[in-house]
């Protein structure tokens, strides 16, 4: 049995159904690239604050979770530090509230800058921030991290034509010294904050 000749035409017809089918499956790539890209963003903007970037308090809700499991495992001693800015609300009464969404994404990024990979910095509302500190050395490093960042938040700001500079009050907590739980934690860390600022 001879092998059945294909002619130009019938050639051609199958390489458009081929191209066609090519065609449909880039279509079909690209929508799904673009439901995963929207389905990423969803989830990256229900654990991220919208004004500043930073991981929100679920996500920082879950990292400390997670941070506390190992720390219990392993023996190991993690800080919580409870940040809220002082005299922010004359900030906004003053300049307007634009100013003081700059001032936060200013203050934010400048934790950022400064915490490790294994930490974590979230906004935890208004200008209070929080700071998770894993596997650390040592309780006595703390104050150390502490006033380092104090003083990272005094430098002047920047914000247009204003030159502002802001104090910021830091409290500390330590696991398992001063609570087993992130609420424990972070109310221990608040308080923290609370005796500095009425010092």
């Amino acid at each position: 049995m001879h092998p059945k000749t294909v002619t130009l035409e019938e050639f051609a017809i199958v390489n458009l159904a081929l191209e066609a089918e090519v065609r449909e499956r880039h279509l079909l790539e690209d929508r799904l690239a673009e439901v995963q890209a929207r389905a990423d963003a969803a989830r990256h903007a229900s654990l991220h604050d919208p004004l500043t970037g930073l991981p929100n308090r679920a996500l920082f809700g879950d990292r400390l979770a997670q941070g506390l499991a190992h720390a219990r495992r392993h023996h190991r001693t993690l800080a919580v530090l409870f940040f809220d800015l002082d005299d922010f609300k004359p900030v906004n009464d003053t300049w307007g509230h634009e100013v003081g969404d700059q001032v936060l994404c200013q203050v934010a990024g400048r934790l950022e800058a400064a915490t490790r990979t294994e930490d974590t910095v979230c906004r935890y509302g208004g200008d209070e921030f929080l700071s998770l500190l894993n596997e650390l050395e040592s309780p006595h490093v703390v104050p150390g991290i502490v006033d380092k960042l104090r003083q990272l938040v005094a430098e002047p700001l920047e914000v247009g034509l204003v030159t502002l500079s802001m104090q910021v009050s830091i409290g500390a907590a330590l696991f398992p010294r001063d609570g087993s739980t992130a609420t424990e934690l972070i109310e221990s860390a608040d308080r923290a904050m609370y005796a500095v600022k009425r010092r």
